[in-house]
């Protein structure tokens, strides 16, 4: 049930300024009150609230998205859309495999007036903000615009019920806010989630309110790493300067000890370029979170600028394995320019409990420029009218890894050699030498737009750099859908892999009502499984067949086959010998057994999730050696584990993880 404290915002009394080389920052130590606990299993009926419900929102407001559409606009005359010899600057380099596509679904209930159908789940207003966690455990999250969702992939069930629709369902983020009371939490958007390895939790985050007076971070902890046990909620002060100001587009990332959260502050109802009033980062203690105190004291740095002028969209870079120092990094560019090679590097260098905490700011210069993307064509976009089309925002990092010495990063950006729409993959080498280097390549294609890319390690250390990158696709002969690219520790890309294409184009504006553009982005939900090296899923947007956009969730492998033995041979106490190959394999896959005497086995094979897909029992076998071929044609892309018993003794003679690609 709801334990309910009054919510508070308390300013404690160090504050300082550090400025070097043009560059400046502010750090206040503040504490903030829990406002309460909820269950979401204990949310029912009478405190089930009304969402008012945003048909629109652009990142920092209309005049933001006014001043953006005018600059593509001007992009789309300077570099136009055509045919390029060289769709991508990595063209030579594409020639790792694919990701291997696992499971994956579309996120739908079960309607109570009709349990046998289902529907896909979308949001209460656009975009929908996809945002993914997954745990050890294989419980999965993922959040939109405004709604939070469970599943159990080991049990392959949705984990919540949502009062008045039934099992298995959703609950909205005012559900998870109703300690405030009706209504108190208003227009809540930009949802953010993660999940913490080293604590085994998940975190929630949204924000309420576009004004002034009524801005404010909600952020939950879960209790325990099941969310349908407690969840630890804390609210933020949205305007702490007590300016005209509201807090907009939230990013999150943890660090050993702490939570870091940025969000930009944005000036109400003034022009975008005198709107944007800084970007501040957030910084909190886990541990007292999780155990859900009282009072949690944390850090916020302000005043962050660059020859005094505010740096805007601070992206964190997250760990690209589990978090193992209290360092945290953050990015940032100009992102609203045509074309631009500046990038900032920050740096924060302990965590809430250590008062010599600091940040340190460098300015670098890109080998490659990024720039303001086009929007998306789809079948319905008026090509003549650069402002139509699905909204693509502009060129602000949108995912970031950290590894030993290096950050990889991506976000969006046009591609000037054919006018598209594209991904920007940046790297930063040398990370803790003064003698750091920034490249960056830009991924491409002469037949899609690409956008708001999102960056996870399949790597097994992290002397390897192989990542996944899941981004959203469209054209005008193809309906938005969910992609990736894989990247391979030799530095080559892979061909786009098409996950899931949508059912139709998206018309959630009715005939355009606002200004002939739909939206897409603003982020896409993806992370690595931890405890299975080479194992991310991706939670990204289609268009279904209403023209609405909806969440597909998917599970992704590395194509590294150095992951697996490409021949496997196993020998028993009686010299008895079973090889499975070719590994990985594309249709048939082979057993070898090499034995001693008419033998019995009964073979089986399960996802990497645990679901038999195939079973043989009493498989007769004469001496020496036999080969059984299994016919797998039917069976997805994806990883296996395939088993063989002996049929007398019932006794596990192989075991072994096995991986089907598709040619």
């Amino acid at each position: 049930m709801c334990n309910f404290t009054k919510s508070t915002l308390i300013l404690v009394v160090l504050v300082y300024v550090l400025s070097s080389n043009g560059f400046s920052q502010t750090k206040t130590i503040k504490t903030i009150k829990k406002i309460g606990t909820i269950k979401p299993t204990n949310i029912s009926d009478d405190t089930l609230l009304i969402e008012k419900v945003s048909k629109i929102h652009a990142p920092g407001g209309n005049e933001y998205n006014k001043m953006v559409l005018e600059r593509k606009k001007t992009s789309t005359v300077l570099y136009p859309r055509k045919s390029s010899t060289i769709a991508n600057k990595t063209e030579e380099l594409t020639s790792a495999s694919e990701p291997i596509l696992g499971k994956n679904f579309d996120v739908t209930r079960t309607p109570p007036s009709n349990p046998n159908i289902t529907i896909p789940i979308v949001g209460d207003g656009t975009p929908l903000d996809n945002t993914l966690a997954i745990s050890n455990d294989g419980i999965l999250l993922t959040a939109i615009n405004t709604k939070i969702y469970a599943h159990d992939l080991n049990g392959d069930t949705a984990m919540y019920d949502y009062p008045g629709l039934g099992p298995g369902n959703y609950y909205k983020f005012n559900n998870f806010a109703s300690i405030y009371g009706n209504l108190s939490t208003s227009f809540p958007f930009d949802p953010k989630l993660l999940y913490d390895p080293n604590n085994d939790r998940f975190i929630l985050t949204f924000i309420s309110g576009r004004e002034p007076s009524n801005t404010k971070l909600i952020i939950a902890f879960s209790s325990t790493n099941n969310p349908k046990n407690d969840w630890h909620l804390y609210e933020i002060e949205g305007n702490p300067r007590q300016g005209n100001e509201w807090s907009d587009y939230p990013a999150i990332a943890l660090s050993q000890s702490d939570l870091f959260l940025t969000i930009n502050l944005i000036i109400d109802g003034v022009s975008w370029q005198e709107g944007f009033n800084g970007s501040l980062i957030w910084q909190m203690g886990l541990d007292s979170a999780y155990a859900g105190a009282n009072e949690l004291e944390i850090n916020l740095w302000d005043d962050i600028k660059f020859e005094n002028k505010y740096i805007r969209n601070l992206n964190p870079v997250g760990y690209a394995d589990t978090p193992n120092s209290d360092d945290m990094y953050f990015l940032s560019n100009r992102n609203f320019d045509i074309q631009n090679d500046t990038i900032f590097f920050l740096k924060i260098d302990g965590s809430t409990t250590n008062p010599n905490t600091s940040l340190s700011i460098e300015h670098g210069i890109l080998d490659t420029k990024y720039g303001m993307p086009p929007n998306g064509i789809q079948q319905d976009t008026d090509t003549n009218d650069a402002t139509s089309g699905l909204q693509t925002n502009d060129s602000r990092w949108l995912g970031a890894l950290l590894f030993d010495d290096n950050i990889q990063f991506v976000g969006n950006t046009i591609n000037p050699e054919n006018g598209r729409a594209s991904i920007y993959h940046g790297n930063i080498l040398n990370i803790n030498t003064p003698n750091k280097t920034y490249t960056g390549n830009i991924i491409s294609s002469d037949s899609l737009d690409l956008g708001y890319p999102n960056i996870a390690f399949t790597g097994k250390n992290l002397n390897e750099n192989q990542v996944i990158i899941g981004f959203e696709h469209t054209s005008n002969s193809s309906f938005p859908g969910v992609s990736a690219i894989y990247y391979s520790n030799q530095e080559e890309y892979s061909n786009i892999l098409q996950i899931r294409n949508g059912d139709n184009y998206v018309n959630e504006f009715n005939n355009n009502t606002y200004g002939g553009y739909e939206r897409w982005g603003d982020y896409f939900g993806i992370q690595r499984k931890y405890n299975e090296p080479g194992t991310v899923w991706t939670s990204g947007v289609f268009g279904n067949i209403n023209r609405r956009n909806s969440i597909h969730l998917a599970e992704l492998t590395t194509p590294d086959t150095s992951f697996f033995e490409p021949n496997t041979i196993t020998k028993n106490k009686n010299n008895n010998s079973f090889e499975v190959f070719p590994n990985p394999f594309f249709e048939d896959l082979n057993l070898m057994l090499n034995v001693n005497e008419v033998s019995k086995f009964n073979i089986e094979v399960f996802t990497i999730e645990g679901k038999l897909v195939y079973k043989k029992d009493n498989i007769t076998v004469d001496k020496g050696r036999n080969r059984i071929a299994l016919s797998t044609r039917f069976f997805p892309a994806s990883t296996y584990v395939i088993k063989v018993f002996s049929s007398d003794l019932n006794k596990l003679i192989l075991n072994k993880k096995v991986i089907k690609h598709v040619r």
